[in-house]
């Protein structure tokens, strides 16, 4: 990346005065593109289907 000065002050930074232009970005882990649950699952009531089988469900400590 390159450095150079900022148009304005930036306050949430301890060099408030110049910023790093990004040429270049590797990922070296990305995160998985899945949740580990399906949102179908959350937003299910707790009751059975038809066939009187519980469908899959998730406690509210895992939403």
């Amino acid at each position: 990346g390159e450095i150079s000065l900022a148009p304005r002050s930036i306050e949430s930074c301890s060099q408030k005065n110049v910023e790093i232009q990004v040429k270049k970005l590797f990922v070296v882990s990305a995160a998985e593109p899945r949740l580990p649950l399906l949102i179908e699952d959350a937003m299910r009531a707790d009751e059975t289907t038809g066939e009187g089988i519980q469908a899959p469900h998730v406690l509210q400590d895992t939403r």
